[in-house]
């Protein structure tokens, strides 16, 4: 995982990230460009498997798929999973399943 200086850095390389065009200070698009890169495709599809686990990264993918859609929470699920992907493989995490409950929100105050 040398290749990559940072985490940030591999996810723009599997192309994940959003690609944020700024003008006057303003953001008018930021959208993730299309690739051709395999290991992206892998990680959306592990990211679409994750639609019905009960754990944290299912419960994360459910609820921003609520919020901003389908093919955006795919995207979103995919770029934490490079992120897990790329701190286990260079020795920073062991990654220990939060579970779902991770993610739920916080009940009101009365």
């Amino acid at each position: 995982m040398s290749r990559w200086r940072t985490a940030q850095h591999f996810t723009s390389w599997l192309t994940l990230a959003p690609n944020n065009k700024i003008s006057g200070g303003r953001l008018p698009s930021s959208r993730t460009p299309p690739s051709a890169n395999r290991a992206a495709a892998v990680l959306r599809r592990c990211a679409m498997s994750l639609t019905r686990t009960r754990t944290a990264l299912g419960a994360f993918y459910r609820r921003l798929a609520v919020r901003i859609g389908k093919p955006k929470a795919i995207t979103a699920t995919a770029r934490k999973l490079a992120l897990l992907v790329y701190r286990v493989l260079s020795g920073d995490l062991v990654y220990q399943d939060p579970g779902a409950n991770a993610y739920q929100p916080a009940p009101p105050c009365p």
